[in-house]
């Protein structure tokens, strides 16, 4: 048997995003959660586990544009993910040699993320609730660094 590749090398820049509410609690309602799923099956090893690739934003009563025109209030991941692709964009203002290093991005993203529930990355919440203020601190540059 061929063994298991270490995908996360592969999908550095991937990031997976689960919704929570204004508790940060997670939205076992309307948001996906990646357990203990693995991208290397059926042997997985742990950094290929899609809690690694995880964080959450708020996804609860989202007033969101409709394509008519309109506004309502909507739940669910596809309202939790703007808010990690505008920190994305914040931090790739501020720091425009981001652009080009999807790794480090993802890097910051992550390790300056505000750990929710069971300490450390979890398989409800990943590495934790995305924090722009903290990802464009010197704690955010710090992770610059090393990556």
């Amino acid at each position: 048997m061929k063994e298991p590749s270490n995908i996360y090398k592969k999908l550095k820049n991937l990031i997976i995003v689960v919704s929570v509410d204004r508790d940060k609690d997670f939205a076992y309602d309307h948001s996906n959660y990646p357990g203990g799923a693995c991208f290397d099956f059926p042997t997985c090893k742990r950094e290929n586990q899609m809690r690694f690739f995880t964080v959450a934003a708020p996804g609860t009563h989202i007033e969101a544009g409709y394509p008519n025109g309109g506004y309502g209030i909507n739940d669910g991941t596809s309202m939790a993910a703007p808010h990690v692709t505008g920190v994305v964009a914040l931090l790739h203002s501020h720091w425009p040699v981001l652009k080009k290093r999807a790794g480090a991005t993802t890097n910051i993203i992550f390790n300056t993320a505000q750990d929710l529930g069971t300490k450390g990355v979890d398989i409800l919440y990943g590495w934790g609730l995305v924090r722009a203020d903290r990802a464009l601190s010197p704690l955010g540059e710090k992770y610059l660094k090393k990556n």
